[in-house]
């Protein structure tokens, strides 16, 4: 897993993702509604609900061999927060520095059960920000709750969340 600052986390995201709607990454805040996604699931977590969205995302985005979750909105819900067990989780792999620093998660094709781990806790945090692979699967999720999916198969994902 590599680590990346706002700047870096951007010229990452934008290889990955060329579209002119992840431009705001670069100067202020990223400002999206529903309707600017294919997908959307909205969400809270009921009954450890948070854990299986973050898995039926990574599994949905996968096959990647490398993909970036970019943290965007944090601070907004401190009630809910535990940037502790956050700091934690981060020295595990060796990163001391705070996730205002350096907010991008760079994971591998092999590193999927990281990036399950780390999007379920940017969701009980209350947090917001785009996740997005190599290929052509990309998102945004707000601190409000909701997940909007662009790519191929994403109707899936909020099918499975709903019904399944």
């Amino acid at each position: 897993m590599l680590f990346l600052n706002k700047e870096d986390s951007a010229k990452y995201l934008h290889s990955f993702c060329p579209q002119k709607m992840w431009a705001g990454l670069e100067c202020t805040e990223l400002i999206f509604a529903q309707e600017d996604f294919s997908c959307c699931i909205e969400y809270e977590d009921q009954d450890g609900q948070y854990y299986y969205l973050a898995k039926s995302i990574t599994n949905w985005l996968m096959p990647f061999s490398t993909s970036i979750l970019i943290a965007t909105e944090y601070g907004i819900w401190p009630s809910r927060e535990n940037l502790h067990l956050f700091q934690r989780v981060r020295s595990s792999y060796s990163e001391t520095t705070p996730i205002y620093m350096t907010p991008g998660h760079v994971f591998t094709g092999l590193e999927s059960s990281d990036l399950i781990t780390f999007l379920h806790l940017y969701m009980l945090f209350g947090w917001g920000g785009v996740i997005s692979t190599d290929g052509s699967k990309s998102g945004f999720f707000s601190h409000d709750g909701w997940f909007g999916l662009l790519g191929e198969g994403c109707e899936m994902v909020a099918h499975d969340w709903y019904y399944g």
